[in-house]
């Protein structure tokens, strides 16, 4: 097989403005932007650039947000009239830090890209011609490096550029795609570069992209482990599963084209062990979300690991809700991003 007709794997680069707005991609859609790119073998594209104005950025943003608190706090402090009562709020060091922190926790995703001497000189040539994302008055000489580093990266990658900065895009318009003289540097490398206003717009085209597989034969393969974990924490309260209730199996593509990653939420009616047993609570229902990865020629599913089990009754947690990572998959499953 030639290995210059495979694939590219997928380098997501989100921009600052997206690691400011969504803290350190810590937010539900951040969560589920880190794990889909887990899921899919695909990686965190991380330009120099980014990489160095980040604490600061992120610092920022947590003391706007505490010079934000302080009135409330005062409030409170007032309502209380309690002289003592204090909130001790993160120093901009500590700030910082969170920054090392959330970095060293995606190390495995993260892919570097170095800011050379000619990206800066590429950049600077495109601020001067005040070509996208500059403008006549807006000159983006980071944003500029930035676009040269997705050029590199491209080489080795099929990226996926996720920007809250209109200028990389024509006429400023999302939904027209990048600029064009940013298609031309695309075509005159003879490669391909997608972006998005952010990250729910890039999740969404992965929704639109889902690669055709057999949902029910998906769905047969998985349940008898998911019912049994299900079963394994009925257990302690005297039910067991019977009936599936309802699905969510969702297919995401990844670089081989034959292996579609697998995310899915089952939901099992339980019922008593025994006759003699009542359940004193409402309509108990036990729900598995877990993932896989699903050969599509040779019918089966491999990787399967559980991420979360929990029994539920209206308005209550009849057992223990838990997260079951491994090494291999340590990236948490996301809250679903409707």
């Amino acid at each position: 097989m030639n290995n210059d007709s495979a694939p590219k794997r997928v380098c997501v680069v989100p921009d600052t403005c997206v690691w400011r707005s969504e803290p350190l991609l810590r937010t539900p859609l951040g969560i589920t932007l880190v794990y889909t790119i887990s899921r899919r073998n695909s990686v965190l594209g991380l330009p120099e650039v980014i990489e160095q104005e980040l604490p600061d950025q992120i610092a920022d943003a947590g003391l706007d947000a505490i010079n934000r608190a302080r009135g409330p706090s005062q409030l409170l402090r007032t309502i209380t009239d309690d002289h003592f009562f204090t909130m001790d709020f993160p120093t901009k060091e500590a700030f910082k830090r969170h920054v090392t922190e959330r970095l060293s926790q995606l190390e495995r995703l993260i892919v570097r890209e170095a800011f050379t001497l000619n990206h800066a000189k590429a950049a600077l040539e495109m601020v001067n011609a005040k070509m996208p994302p500059n403008g006549d008055n807006n000159q983006q000489f980071k944003d500029s490096a930035i676009w040269q580093a997705v050029l590199s990266l491209s080489n080795r990658f099929s990226v996926v550029l996720l920007t809250k900065d209109k200028g990389f895009f024509q006429s400023r318009d999302p939904a027209k795609g990048l600029a064009t003289n940013l298609l031309k540097d695309c075509a005159d490398r003879e490669i391909t570069v997608k972006a998005y206003e952010g990250i729910g717009q890039y999740l969404n085209a992965l929704k639109g992209e889902a690669p055709k597989f057999d949902r029910e034969q998906v769905k047969q393969l998985i349940i008898p482990e998911a019912k049994s974990r299900i079963a394994n924490e009925g257990e302690r309260n005297k039910i067991a599963p019977t009936d599936l209730l309802s699905e969510e199996i969702s297919g995401f593509a990844t670089e081989i084209p034959d292996c579609v990653a697998i995310d899915y939420t089952l939901t099992f009616k339980l019922e008593p062990i025994s006759p003699e047993w009542r359940i004193d609570r409402d309509d108990p229902r036990g729900v598995v979300h877990g993932s896989c990865y699903f050969l599509l020629k040779e019918e089966k599913v491999t990787n399967h690991y559980i991420q979360r089990v929990a029994i539920k009754s209206i308005g209550s947690l009849m057992a223990r809700s838990f997260k079951d990572y491994d090494d291999l998959y340590p990236f948490p499953r996301p809250l679903p991003w409707d």
